[in-house]
């Protein structure tokens, strides 16, 4: 199957230019050690994206509020003001 084989050979192809090229220098440049790939690094920015909206989390403070009437009438107060 010629499309599993050019496949197999794009990745290899992208394997080289990505790993073998950029991680010699990512030891030269910043620190000793580190390593990127096809894989890797597109895994690593979508970790890194993640951590960043963690981070960027603001909790908002809310209150729940539960009544019971005197008549047979139950409620639940679920936003005012355009407040949860």
């Amino acid at each position: 199957d010629m499309h599993s084989v050019n496949a197999q050979q794009t990745r290899r192809l992208l394997d080289r230019i990505v790993g073998y090229k950029l991680s010699p220098l990512l030891g030269q440049k910043i620190q000793r050690g580190l390593s990127a790939g096809r894989v890797q690094s597109a895994a690593l920015k979508i970790i890194v994206d993640r951590e960043k909206e963690i981070r960027a989390f603001v909790p908002l403070e809310y209150f729940s509020i539960d009544m019971i009437f005197q008549k047979d009438l139950d409620a639940e107060l679920v936003e005012f003001d355009k407040a949860k």
